[in-house]
């Protein structure tokens, strides 16, 4: 409860360490990132200039395994940053830190060290929310060539895409302030405020939804007048 049921996904996220969780919890969070793949095909296809005759429902079944292919690959790309580069950069800070007793070297080492990983993850992400556009846009029945035209896109319009990518980013950032600043804390104890924490972060996951379909809504606008 509290801002600590934001920062605590958060610094699990950012470490690289989402899996260090619960088990049912980690159940969830796989159903419900398949159901965002299902959800997807359908979504942006609605996002179109001209939708298709199919219901929404259709679309989200056509697409499915196509965004799946995506999925998965954009997952093996964070877990080799995360598994790979993070300790290999990590080792590096510590050779270059080692005989260094001032902290605010150590600090920006350190904050050098996960800009570069979380660039990289971004990155990775960018081109899978493009890859997915454009197999649904297009119609691409393979995956490796919605990657393909996704990169091709993202070299070609660096500044609107990765533009667009941290602007909407920023929205979140201010709705995310708020919601620490706004939902109670642990402190409460009656059914009525506990009740209240409840449906607050229930509406705060409805707000991510909203953003993220934004989020798609934008990328495929951008595609279809770039």
């Amino acid at each position: 409860s509290g801002a600590g049921s934001l920062l605590e996904p958060l610094n699990g996220l950012v470490s690289g360490r989402l899996w260090d969780t619960w088990t049912l919890l980690l159940a969830f969070g796989l159903a419900y990132w398949l159901l965002w793949i299902f959800f997807s095909g359908g979504l942006i296809s609605r996002f179109q200039n001209t939708p298709p005759n199919r219901g929404f429902f259709a679309d989200a079944g056509r697409y499915f395994w196509r965004i799946f292919a995506v999925a998965v690959l954009a997952g093996i790309g964070y877990w080799l940053v995360f598994s790979s580069l993070l300790p290999w950069l990590g080792g590096i800070v510590r050779a270059l830190t080692r005989e260094t007793v001032d902290e605010r070297v150590h600090f920006a080492y350190t904050l050098a060290k996960y800009l570069i990983v979380w660039l990289i993850a971004l990155s990775i992400n960018l081109l899978a929310d493009y890859a997915k556009v454009h197999i649904v846009t297009l119609d691409l029945r393979n995956p490796l060539l919605g990657i393909a035209k996704a990169v091709t896109f993202v070299v070609a319009h660096p500044l609107k895409t990765f533009g667009l990518y941290f602007l909407v980013g920023l929205v979140w950032l201010v709705s995310a302030a708020l919601y620490a600043v706004l939902v109670p804390g642990a402190a409460h104890s009656s059914w009525g405020m506990i009740l209240f924490t409840f449906l607050f972060g229930q509406l705060y996951i409805f707000w991510r939804i909203v953003l993220r379909a934004e989020f798609w809504a934008a990328e495929t606008a951008l595609v279809q007048r770039t």
